[in-house]
Protein backbone atom coordinates (compact mmCIF):
# COMPACT_ATOMS: atom_id res chain seq x y z
CA UNK A 1 0.00 0.00 0.00
CA UNK A 2 1.43 3.16 -0.84
CA UNK A 3 2.37 5.88 2.13
CA UNK A 4 2.24 9.40 1.54
CA UNK A 5 5.61 11.42 0.90
CA UNK A 6 6.77 13.46 4.32
CA UNK A 7 5.47 16.19 3.37
CA UNK A 8 2.07 14.58 3.04
CA UNK A 9 2.64 12.80 5.97
CA UNK A 10 3.37 15.95 8.18
CA UNK A 11 -0.11 17.14 6.88
CA UNK A 12 -2.33 13.69 6.98
CA UNK A 13 -0.95 12.17 10.56
CA UNK A 14 -0.86 15.69 12.31
CA UNK A 15 2.98 15.31 12.86
CA UNK A 16 4.25 18.50 13.99
CA UNK A 17 7.81 17.82 14.73
CA UNK A 18 10.60 16.09 12.84
CA UNK A 19 14.24 16.45 13.12
CA UNK A 20 16.74 15.60 10.26
CA UNK A 21 19.70 13.21 9.80
CA UNK A 22 21.26 13.62 6.79
CA UNK A 23 19.02 13.47 4.17
CA UNK A 24 16.84 11.16 6.65
CA UNK A 25 13.52 12.26 8.35
CA UNK A 26 12.52 11.66 12.09
CA UNK A 27 9.18 12.75 12.76
CA UNK A 28 6.56 12.65 15.38
CA UNK A 29 3.85 14.92 16.84
CA UNK A 30 3.34 16.90 19.67
CA UNK A 31 3.01 14.49 22.10
CA UNK A 32 6.34 12.85 21.72
CA UNK A 33 8.84 13.91 23.39
CA UNK A 34 12.11 16.11 22.67
CA UNK A 35 14.48 14.11 23.80
CA UNK A 36 13.13 10.87 22.13
CA UNK A 37 14.14 12.79 18.57
CA UNK A 38 17.48 12.99 19.68
CA UNK A 39 18.09 9.75 21.46
CA UNK A 40 16.82 8.27 17.81
CA UNK A 41 19.42 10.14 15.98
CA UNK A 42 21.87 9.40 18.31
CA UNK A 43 20.91 5.81 17.33
CA UNK A 44 21.14 5.71 13.85
CA UNK A 45 24.48 7.70 13.91
CA UNK A 46 26.23 5.33 16.54
CA UNK A 47 24.65 2.25 14.55
CA UNK A 48 25.72 3.65 11.41
CA UNK A 49 29.36 4.88 12.92
CA UNK A 50 31.06 1.44 10.98
CA UNK A 51 30.10 1.66 7.95
CA UNK A 52 28.87 5.44 7.02
CA UNK A 53 28.00 4.22 3.65
CA UNK A 54 24.81 3.19 5.35
CA UNK A 55 23.89 6.54 6.26
CA UNK A 56 24.22 7.49 3.03
CA UNK A 57 21.79 5.01 1.37
CA UNK A 58 19.30 5.53 3.51
CA UNK A 59 18.75 9.04 1.67
CA UNK A 60 14.67 9.78 1.64
CA UNK A 61 13.34 7.77 4.43
CA UNK A 62 11.11 8.75 6.67
CA UNK A 63 11.02 6.80 10.86
CA UNK A 64 8.39 7.93 12.89
CA UNK A 65 7.94 7.79 16.46
CA UNK A 66 4.83 6.90 18.10
CA UNK A 67 3.88 8.63 21.22
CA UNK A 68 1.60 6.38 24.01
CA UNK A 69 -2.15 6.31 23.32
CA UNK A 70 -1.23 6.81 19.70
CA UNK A 71 -2.00 3.97 16.41
CA UNK A 72 1.18 2.30 14.49
CA UNK A 73 -1.16 2.34 11.96
CA UNK A 74 -3.17 5.36 12.66
CA UNK A 75 0.29 6.99 12.38
CA UNK A 76 0.31 6.08 8.31
CA UNK A 77 -2.95 7.59 7.77
CA UNK A 78 -4.23 4.17 7.69
CA UNK A 79 -7.21 2.86 9.44
CA UNK A 80 -7.38 1.82 13.00
CA UNK A 81 -5.97 -1.62 13.66
CA UNK A 82 -7.36 -3.73 16.43
CA UNK A 83 -3.64 -5.27 16.55
CA UNK A 84 -1.01 -4.15 19.72
CA UNK A 85 1.83 -3.45 16.93
CA UNK A 86 5.02 -2.24 18.51
CA UNK A 87 6.86 -0.97 15.11
CA UNK A 88 6.33 -1.43 11.59
CA UNK A 89 8.64 -1.29 8.82
CA UNK A 90 7.49 -0.59 5.39
CA UNK A 91 10.46 -1.65 3.12
CA UNK A 92 11.06 0.26 -0.05
CA UNK A 93 8.53 0.47 -3.21
CA UNK A 94 10.28 2.58 -5.59
CA UNK A 95 7.64 1.79 -8.06
CA UNK A 96 5.21 3.24 -5.25
CA UNK A 97 7.13 6.37 -5.04
CA UNK A 98 8.62 5.86 -1.58
CA UNK A 99 12.31 4.85 -0.41
CA UNK A 100 11.28 3.36 3.08
CA UNK A 101 8.73 4.59 6.22
CA UNK A 102 9.32 2.78 9.84
CA UNK A 103 7.13 3.78 12.91
CA UNK A 104 7.84 2.56 16.60
CA UNK A 105 6.70 3.05 19.69
CA UNK A 106 8.80 4.74 22.24
CA UNK A 107 7.66 3.54 25.57
CA UNK A 108 7.25 -0.06 27.28
CA UNK A 109 5.54 -1.22 30.09
CA UNK A 110 5.30 2.73 30.53
CA UNK A 111 9.14 3.32 30.91
CA UNK A 112 10.79 5.37 27.97
CA UNK A 113 12.16 2.94 25.53
CA UNK A 114 14.06 2.73 22.30
CA UNK A 115 14.15 -0.75 21.84
CA UNK A 116 11.64 -1.08 19.22
CA UNK A 117 13.42 1.70 17.26
CA UNK A 118 16.66 0.05 16.99
CA UNK A 119 14.71 -3.09 15.83
CA UNK A 120 12.48 -1.21 13.29
CA UNK A 121 16.08 0.63 12.21
CA UNK A 122 17.48 -2.54 11.59
CA UNK A 123 15.00 -3.46 9.11
CA UNK A 124 16.06 0.19 7.37
CA UNK A 125 19.67 -0.97 7.42
CA UNK A 126 18.51 -4.61 6.06
CA UNK A 127 16.77 -3.23 3.21
CA UNK A 128 19.83 -1.15 2.22
CA UNK A 129 22.88 -3.37 3.01
CA UNK A 130 21.16 -6.09 1.15
CA UNK A 131 21.99 -3.60 -2.05
CA UNK A 132 25.27 -3.11 -0.90
CA UNK A 133 26.30 -6.48 -0.86
CA UNK A 134 24.56 -8.88 -2.51
CA UNK A 135 25.83 -11.98 -0.87
CA UNK A 136 24.40 -10.50 2.46
CA UNK A 137 20.92 -12.68 2.45
CA UNK A 138 23.01 -15.55 1.38
CA UNK A 139 24.91 -15.36 4.57
CA UNK A 140 22.02 -14.13 6.41
CA UNK A 141 20.23 -17.05 5.82
CA UNK A 142 22.77 -19.51 6.42
CA UNK A 143 23.49 -18.22 9.61
CA UNK A 144 19.55 -18.52 10.74
CA UNK A 145 19.48 -22.15 9.32
CA UNK A 146 22.63 -22.90 11.27
CA UNK A 147 21.10 -21.48 14.28
CA UNK A 148 17.90 -23.18 13.81
CA UNK A 149 19.48 -26.82 13.22
CA UNK A 150 21.67 -26.16 16.71
CA UNK A 151 18.23 -25.53 18.37
CA UNK A 152 18.83 -21.91 19.06
CA UNK A 153 16.10 -19.33 20.09
CA UNK A 154 13.65 -21.59 20.22
CA UNK A 155 11.37 -19.83 22.60
CA UNK A 156 11.45 -16.69 20.29
CA UNK A 157 8.85 -15.93 18.04
CA UNK A 158 11.13 -16.12 15.25
CA UNK A 159 12.30 -19.55 15.52
CA UNK A 160 10.98 -21.42 12.61
CA UNK A 161 8.81 -24.25 14.76
CA UNK A 162 7.40 -20.72 16.03
CA UNK A 163 7.22 -19.07 12.83
CA UNK A 164 3.20 -18.43 12.22
CA UNK A 165 3.69 -15.88 9.33
CA UNK A 166 3.36 -16.60 5.11
CA UNK A 167 6.68 -14.45 4.97
CA UNK A 168 10.28 -15.24 6.34
CA UNK A 169 10.91 -15.52 9.80
CA UNK A 170 14.93 -14.26 8.96
CA UNK A 171 14.12 -10.77 8.74
CA UNK A 172 12.99 -10.58 12.20
CA UNK A 173 16.02 -12.77 12.82
CA UNK A 174 17.84 -10.19 11.95
CA UNK A 175 16.08 -7.25 13.41
CA UNK A 176 15.67 -9.10 16.73
CA UNK A 177 19.76 -9.61 17.17
CA UNK A 178 20.89 -6.70 16.12
CA UNK A 179 18.18 -5.10 18.73
CA UNK A 180 20.25 -7.62 21.02
CA UNK A 181 23.22 -6.77 20.09
CA UNK A 182 22.79 -3.08 21.32
CA UNK A 183 20.43 -4.32 24.67
CA UNK A 184 22.68 -6.16 27.02
CA UNK A 185 23.06 -6.27 30.52
CA UNK A 186 20.88 -6.67 33.37
CA UNK A 187 17.25 -7.80 32.64
CA UNK A 188 18.05 -8.31 29.10
CA UNK A 189 18.55 -11.40 26.86
CA UNK A 190 22.12 -11.58 27.42
CA UNK A 191 24.42 -9.90 30.17
CA UNK A 192 27.29 -9.18 28.24
CA UNK A 193 28.01 -8.90 24.10
CA UNK A 194 30.44 -11.96 24.50
CA UNK A 195 28.23 -14.14 25.57
CA UNK A 196 26.12 -13.34 23.08
CA UNK A 197 28.57 -13.88 20.46
CA UNK A 198 29.11 -17.12 21.83
CA UNK A 199 25.61 -17.91 22.01
CA UNK A 200 25.21 -17.39 17.83
CA UNK A 201 28.54 -16.81 16.37
CA UNK A 202 26.70 -16.50 12.94
CA UNK A 203 24.40 -13.99 13.54
CA UNK A 204 26.86 -11.99 15.67
CA UNK A 205 29.60 -11.63 12.85
CA UNK A 206 27.43 -10.62 10.36
CA UNK A 207 25.93 -7.90 12.54
CA UNK A 208 29.84 -7.01 13.65
CA UNK A 209 31.22 -6.42 10.17
CA UNK A 210 28.23 -3.90 9.53
CA UNK A 211 27.48 -2.52 12.45
CA UNK A 212 28.89 -0.55 15.38
CA UNK A 213 29.76 -2.12 18.88
CA UNK A 214 29.47 1.22 20.78
CA UNK A 215 26.60 1.71 22.85
CA UNK A 216 23.53 3.45 22.18
CA UNK A 217 20.41 5.08 24.31
CA UNK A 218 18.27 2.59 25.46
CA UNK A 219 15.77 5.25 26.88
CA UNK A 220 15.43 9.19 26.77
Amino acid sequence: MRTPNVSEAKEKIQVIKYLDVGDMTITGSGKVNDKAFYAAKEIILTITSKRPEILSKLSGYEFILIAPGESITGSLGWEESKSRLAGLALTPQESLGFPGRFASYIEKKKRPSMGTFVHEFAHAVHSVVSKMDPEFNSSLNRAYDQAMKLGLWADTYFAVDNWKLESSPVDEYWAECVRMWYYVGKDQEFKTRNAFKKYDPGITDLIGLWLSEEEVPHGY
